[in-house]
């Protein structure tokens, strides 16, 4: 049952949605839609954060994501995982936003025990073959119609 919708614009081209389904604060499930290009949905009662990018990412991207998924690994020492859900990557916007994109990965994945791409994009199965030999988290890769088995993985 949801007992609190607020939404207030984050900049010009994105909105927040923030939904809180009971009043303990540790059970809420949040959904932000943040800097326009990145969707994220941290499910609070799992540790499961989903980035969904919907355009070129931009680094205001990567900052508002932190903004969202770092309060919960402050409270708890760890997120249990991330899944990145996109049919097709969209890239960068600009060579910042990769940066920006490489920063938020060094800071975070010594903290997320599990991550799985979703995707039918081959930079998916890319991505698991390299970056499981520089990110601390184990990596997955799963075609784009896997989304519950992505999440039943990270959640086993």
């Amino acid at each position: 049952m949801l007992i609190a919708t607020t939404c207030y614009p984050l900049n010009q081209f994105s909105q927040t949605w923030i939904l809180d389904e009971g009043n303990n604060s540790k059970n809420n499930f949040q959904i932000k839609s943040v800097g326009g290009m990145l969707k994220v949905n941290l499910d609070r009662s799992t540790g499961v954060a989903t980035l969904e990018p919907i355009g070129e990412l931009t680094a205001s991207d990567f900052s508002a994501a932190a903004e969202t998924i770092d309060p919960y690994i402050n409270e708890t020492g760890e997120l249990k995982g991330i899944v990145i859900y996109t049919k097709s990557f969209p890239g960068w916007h600009s060579f910042s936003a990769l940066i920006a994109h490489l920063k938020f990965v060094r800071e975070h994945h010594k903290k997320v025990t599990r991550i799985a791409f979703v995707t039918d994009s081959p930079i998916g199965k890319f991505a698991e073959q390299v970056a499981n030999h520089f990110v601390g988290a184990e990596l997955k890769h799963f075609e784009f119609c896997d989304l519950d088995a992505s999440t039943k993985w990270i959640l086993d």
